[in-house]
């Protein structure tokens, strides 16, 4: 067994996987008087709070800011901005947009500062939408109209700021007023400029307005229950040019499917079956709607009641055709699904329909199908596969399965909640540490940014040094 020590953050960085490059603890990625490899920073995934580390010393020795990696770039500071002065903050900013570089709060309320702190520039639509969220319409009122402000932050994202933040409340109030919309109802072209600041309007707002807010409010992220009862009473009433359900077709369930999540089963069972089913032939895969979201449908097409499948029928026989189309689930009842996965192995194809919307009970299926193809154990090769599955598995699985590669204990670690990578941690890491040798960190180190205290508390006797590639 090898073992050797990491003298500096650049060589740290080039030696370690990828794959892992996000478990390094940050406080090890401090350069100080090293000159850091923009190449081998920019191959790597980072997090925020990694990036942060090392922004200071990529931004001062990188004279073109377009060479820095969205993931190096989203490491922003306040302090860095003070340093290298506006105008090449105003460049930074600029970039940032390009790569779509998602900033946090503070980043955002600092970084709009500098870059106004001589004015509005009068090319700010060359700068991130989101710096718009901390402007008010006065300091932009130099530059344009305040229907040409929040038209700009109707197409910011919002959730930057906490949706019970005063400025929050402030900017959906500012812009109702600048609309002058003094009652309940929004017109189709207030709407259209508010865009995401419909998803803040309250439940009377939407009874009120009826379909002329439908189509902001199918991107929003989330509703309180209130707008969601109000939705679903627009809906239903089929007071809108859609008509009520009964009359829906798969166009109609394209043009409304950001707003499917919250249809309960009332709205479902009225809309024509044949409808859903050509949604979600045609249109599900560009749609906004997860896997579990999707599945509700499914579930809706699904029989009510299953009859006991005595064998596989023989126009269902599970081809490879059938496993490469993501409409598999709406082939097969569960019991017609378990008669027809008999002899079929998954793992090449797991990964893929894992993907797909199966219902709860096709799902329970499939992974019964899998304990009992492997009843001692996930292999290596499929861990990296399950998906959803991993969520669900318990402390009894997990000891069970044969992890024998450093990049699967890696992709779990990341994957798994932080109860479970405790698990791992206990049952893989020392095996690793007698396999392997290449480099090495602390353990403490490591363990702390991997899991936290919840480890030390489980007392575990690890060596003093721990291999982790």
């Amino acid at each position: 067994m090898i073992s050797s020590s990491v003298s500096n953050p650049a060589e740290l960085v080039k030696r370690i996987p990828d794959a892992l490059a996000s478990y390094i603890p940050k406080s090890l990625l401090v350069f100080e008087d090293e000159k850091p490899s923009i190449e081998d920073l920019n191959r790597k995934m980072w997090t925020r709070e990694q990036a942060a580390m090392f922004f200071s010393d990529v931004i001062k020795r990188e004279p073109d800011f377009s060479r820095l990696s969205q993931s190096v770039l989203q490491g922003y500071t306040c302090a860095v901005a003070n340093e290298i002065g506006t105008e090449r903050v105003q460049q930074l900013a600029k970039v940032m947009k390009k790569k779509n570089v998602q900033l946090g709060e503070d980043q955002l309320s600092c970084l709009v500062k500098m870059v106004t702190l001589h004015g509005i520039p009068k090319d700010l639509d060359s700068y991130p939408k989101d710096l718009l969220l901390f402007l008010s319409p006065s300091d932009y009122a130099a530059t344009g109209s305040c229907r040409q402000y929040f038209a700009s932050v109707g197409k910011a994202n919002l959730d930057l700021l906490q949706r019970d933040s005063s400025e929050r409340k402030q900017l959906l109030l500012e812009a109702l007023a600048c609309l002058k919309i003094s009652g309940t109802q929004v017109n189709e072209e207030n709407a259209e400029i508010l865009g995401h600041l419909v998803c803040d309007l309250g439940e009377e707002y939407i009874r009120s307005s009826g379909e002329n807010l439908l189509e902001q409010l199918s991107q929003c992220a989330s509703f309180l229950p209130d707008q969601e009862e109000a939705i679903k009473s627009v809906i239903s009433s089929g007071n809108t040019t859609f008509g009520p359900p009964s009359v829906w077709s798969a166009s109609t369930l394209n043009e409304l499917a950001g707003l499917i999540p919250i249809f309960d089963h009332s709205i479902l069972q009225k809309i024509p079956k044949n409808a859903l089913t050509l949604w979600l032939k045609n249109f599900a895969r560009d749609s906004p709607l997860s896997r579990e979201q999707l599945a509700t449908i499914v579930e809706e097409l699904l029989p009510a009641r299953h009859k006991r499948a005595s064998g596989c029928p023989d126009d269902k026989k599970i081809t490879d055709t059938v496993l490469n189309d993501d409409m598999m689930p709406l082939m097969y009842s569960p019991e017609e699904l378990r008669a027809c996965l008999k002899n079929v192995s998954l793992e090449n194809h797991l990964s893929q329909i894992l993907d797909y919307p199966f219902s709860k009970e096709q799902l329970a299926v499939l992974k019964e199908n899998l304990d009992q193809t492997y009843p001692d154990g996930y292999p290596d090769s499929l861990l990296s596969k399950l998906g959803s599955f991993l969520d669900t598995a318990t402390p009894e699985e997990i000891k069970r399965w044969r992890i024998t590669s450093p990049n699967t204990l890696a992709f779990l670690l990341k994957s798994l909640p932080k109860d479970k990578q405790v698990g791992i941690l206990i049952c893989f890491l020392p095996r690793f540490a007698s396999l392997f040798g290449n480099c090495w960190f602390r353990t403490s180190l490591v363990v702390s940014k991997m899991v936290g205290p919840s480890l030390k508390s489980k007392q575990v006797d690890l060596k003093q040094n721990v291999f982790i590639v």
